[in-house]
């Protein structure tokens, strides 16, 4: 991993609970629209892998769309809220490291 990625790992480790506004803003609000078009493809019953899950709001809403859900990332802390938005949710989703 590069210096500017390590750097950048560490920052975003110690903003977690601000990632998705942080997203939000940085996409001027797009991350929602890729969001909603990327779940017009999920349909009950499917099976959904989310590679970097972040903070889980793609697989969560996956999830409520009636669809397996796994959702992988490196990071301990953005699983940690994932996991918590999930419980809020009311939705399973198998977050993994």
């Amino acid at each position: 991993m590069s210096l500017v990625a390590m750097v950048l790992a560490d920052r975003v480790e110690r903003f977690t609970r601000f990632y998705d506004w942080w997203i939000h803003l940085i996409t001027f609000g797009r991350a929602t629209i890729v969001r909603r078009a990327v779940l017009g493809q999920i349909h009950p019953g499917q099976t959904v892998l989310d590679v970097g899950c972040g903070t889980g709001t793609l697989a969560i809403a996956a999830a409520r769309k009636g669809a397996s859900v796994v959702g992988i990332d490196r990071s301990r802390r953005m699983l940690a809220l994932a996991r918590e938005k999930a419980v809020r949710a009311g939705v399973t989703v198998d977050f993994r490291e």
